[in-house]
Order: C-alpha cells, then sequence, then structure tokens
C-alpha cells in the first residue's frame, strides 16, 4: 500500500484562495472546489490570514504578504548560524569585561550559538 503524499501550498496561493473569499464574496466551498483544495483547509488559512489581519501572529507560515516579509527577513538574519556576524564579534571583544552569558543575554543571543 502506497502511502498518499501530502501537498504543500506557498503562501502565494493560499493568499489567491484567501481572496476569493475574503474580496470576492465566495462562499468557502466553491472556492475550495475551484481551487481544488480541501475545504477544512480553506477554512483553516481563511481563518488564520482574518487572525493575521487582527494582529494575531500563528506559529505557523504566514498568509498575509506584511507577515510573509518578515519572516523572510527573519529567516535571513538568524545570526545563529553566522559564525563571523557582527553580534558575536563584539561579544568576543566584550569577554574579557563582561561574562558570555549577560553579553549573549544583551544581544539577545542564544548563548550555545555564540560557542558554536
Amino acid at each position: 500500500m502506497t502511502k498518499k503524499t501530502r501537498r504543500v501550498f506557498i503562501a502565494e496561493f493560499k493568499l489567491e484562495c484567501v481572496k476569493l473569499v475574503t474580496e470576492h464574496n465566495h462562499s468557502v466551498q466553491k472556492a475550495a472546489q475551484a481551487m481544488n483544495v480541501s475545504l477544512s483547509g480553506l477554512g483553516k488559512w481563511v481563518k488564520q490570514y482574518k487572525d493575521e489581519q487582527n494582529g494575531k501572529v500563528a506559529s505557523g507560515s504566514a498568509i498575509s504578504p506584511e507577515l510573509v516579509e518578515i519572516q523572510k527577513l527573519k529567516k535571513g538574519s538568524c545570526f545563529a548560524h553566522d559564525r563571523h556576524s557582527e553580534q558575536f564579534l563584539t561579544i568576543k571583544k566584550l569577554e574579557q569585561s563582561y561574562p558570555v552569558q549577560t553579553s549573549c543575554s544583551v544581544f539577545n543571543a542564544n548563548r550555545s550559538s555564540y560557542y558554536y
């Protein structure tokens, strides 16, 4: 028996599906059929989009363009994987004067990442 693969949708596709409901006044059921997605999936996307518009941030992938951009920026600026980041160089310079734990806390850096 083969395992059914789960489909993955990009944020732009989700947004287009949501706009059918929120801007073009289609029902969730008709929009789901038109876009060939599950009714429950589209319902969750619509709820998530409305929550994002009201300032609630979900833990998963964002749908609204603003939050998608923020997530991309956060992902690109994550200095935990960059051994030569400016924050870690500064922490290294301050190592003689201040404890590493304190410096990492000030720069909002994970101490274990500093030693990585």
